[in-house]
């Protein structure tokens, strides 16, 4: 284990480990009580806006003198509703728009904000995933051009306000690309919008949203596919939700911005990854080799590859197999190293040697990631096995109310939870 000086209440004494570490969600409610005094401006901005921030904490964090770290108490989905309802008379609207953006804010309180005379704010409200309806139908007949259209990019719009933004778009083309790209757009609308576009041969804002909705329209992905635009094809080839079948067209485009975007699709089959690793293009093989979906045995074809930027993109891979990490260690750009760092799934002994890393963000980075063992960054003052079996307890209750508080993802549940379960 690397040489790190510990504080007597159980954190690093290098500051930039202390920062990594108040971003984690598996600390103990106690360590939080140490953030919220820590010296470090950015330590308590960090604690702030932690998922896993007690209550408590928070209340305390909302009246701190260095504003990043109050603008980051609103913003908290664990922020409680009393300390919600403070920010949202506050005379800043930098944090009233702070509180109408977290996903947690009471809808009493997202309906007052609607009426706010600040328009950012407003937007705020607009883009809120858990705006309801009627605020979102009160908004889209707002006088400002971009709350309609962060209205219409709201992935809770219903069908028939998208319908109703639509007809009113005008010359809005942020507008109509929002209402076009909105899972929820009305299917009677395509139709329209492709005609109105001529899309087979020019770019248009509702095509291109529709080239980047993420509801399966097979046959208009294969027609937007063969667009003269080379934006439109570059935005079909970035779809998750693209067919094999239109991967394949596109990755024998002429461009090789195309074949990048191909590249980098995590829905890109294993057969036209592996012929797009011999791209001619450097550009498209590094973008093969980020690629998350791109299988062992290509990555390890691309860790020979002539071009520097190609093998550092094989590193970090979160498939990347740890024998080609020992490899390539030496080789290995700054930047590279910080992605390894804040990549979960990086190899647990790689990480622990970056904690003394020369660089201050990859130290940061490190001592953030769930791959490395708590104790490794933070040496908790409770040691009897008992109570180290509550805190157990503890972390697995808060990970599962952060995913239903809608701050985790099942994925990010399932993966912190292993974690927790395997330390």
């Amino acid at each position: 284990m690397p040489f790190i000086e510990f504080l007597s209440n159980g954190f690093p004494s290098d500051p930039w480990l202390r920062i990594g570490v108040a971003s984690r969600i598996d600390l103990p409610n106690k360590a939080f009580s140490d953030l919220a005094v820590d010296p470090d401006n950015w330590v308590r901005t960090l604690a702030a806006r932690n998922p896993s921030c007690p209550a408590s904490i928070l209340e305390r964090l909302a009246g701190d003198d260095y504003d990043c770290a109050r603008e980051s108490v609103p913003k908290n989905p664990s922020c409680p509703a009393s300390v919600l309802e403070q920010f949202a008379e506050d005379g800043d609207a930098r944090f009233r728009e702070s509180v109408a953006k977290n996903p947690s804010c009471p809808v009493s309180i997202l309906e007052r904000l609607a009426g706010d005379r600040n328009s950012n704010v407003r937007e705020s409200v607009a883009e809120n995933p858990s705006c309801p309806a009627s605020v979102l139908e009160r908004l889209a007949g707002d006088t400002c051009d971009f709350v309609r259209a962060s209205v219409a990019a709201n992935p809770s719009c219903p069908t028939d306000i998208l319908q109703k933004l639509a007809n009113s778009a005008g010359t809005n083309e942020e507008l109509r690309e929002n209402v076009a790209k909105n899972p929820h757009c009305p299917e009677s609308l395509i139709p329209k919008f492709l005609r109105s576009a001529s899309y087979l041969g020019c770019y248009s804002p509702e095509a291109r949203g529709i080239a980047q909705n993420q509801t399966y329209f097979p046959r208009i992905h294969e027609q937007l596919a063969s667009n003269k635009n080379i934006d439109m094809r570059s935005t079909i080839a970035e779809n998750s939700l693209c067919s094999a079948h239109v991967l394949d067209l596109l990755s024998n485009d002429s461009l090789p911005v195309v074949r990048g975007c191909v590249a980098k699709n995590p829905s890109c089959p294993a057969p036209v990854l592996k012929r797009l690793a011999s791209d001619s293009d450097s550009c498209v093989r590094e973008s093969v080799a980020k690629n998350p979906s791109c299988p062992p045995n290509v990555l390890r074809r691309l860790v020979t590859d002539l071009d520097p930027g190609v093998r550092n993109a094989v590193v970090t891979n979160p498939l990347c197999p740890p024998d080609l990490l020992d490899k390539l260690w030496c080789d290995i750009r700054e930047e590279s190293k910080l992605l390894i760092a804040m990549d979960y799934p990086s190899p647990r002994d790689i990480v622990k040697l970056l904690l003394t890393d020369k660089s201050d963000s990859v130290r940061e980075s490190a001592a953030g990631n769930l791959a490395l063992p708590l104790e490794y960054v933070y040496r908790s003052p409770v040691p009897s096995s008992l109570s180290r079996s509550n805190t157990l307890a503890d972390q697995l209750e808060r990970l599962a109310t952060l995913r239903d508080k809608g701050a985790l993802t099942a994925e990010e549940f399932l993966s912190a939870k292993q974690k927790i379960l395997s330390s």
